[in-house]
This record gives structure tokens, sequence and C-alpha cells, in this order.
């Protein structure tokens, strides 16, 4: 289990480009603060498998970020 947050202080990104001809021009304000939340659980060597499967969590205002990984593997 891990806790921690990002910091950013410049989370601003510009975006431009070209639309058939017509240029546009944008800017992006992300959040300058995301916390992170990872949980695991590893069973590691059980009759040959190993498996692994986490869950992450970033959150922030207006912005959620979640995934969910599942990894096994097979020792011959």
């Amino acid at each position: 289990m891990g806790v921690g947050a990002s910091l950013l202080p410049d989370s601003a990104a510009t975006i431009s480009g070209d639309l058939g001809g017509i240029p546009f021009y944008g800017t992006y304000y992300g959040p300058n603060v995301i916390a992170q939340v990872e949980a695991g659980l590893q069973l590691y060597k059980v009759a040959g498998w190993e498996m692994r499967m986490d869950y992450r969590l970033s959150a922030a205002t207006a912005f959620l970020s979640q995934s969910l990984g599942l990894r096994a593997a097979w020792h011959f």
C-alpha cells in the first residue's frame, strides 16, 4: 500500500495546431496537486505460479484516473 502526492508547480500546457487551414490555440490548466493511492496483492511462487494484482488511483479537483492490473507468470 502506498500513499503520496504529485506537486506540479507549472501544470499549464499550451496547445496549438491547424485544422484544414484554420489555426487554433489553447491552454490547458491542470491541477497543481494530485493525490495518489496504490494498493496491491502479490503471491510469489505458489506451486510454480507468481501472481500480482494492483489498483492505482490518482485524484484532484476535476481529475480522476484509475487503473487495475493483473499479472500472472508460471515458472517452469
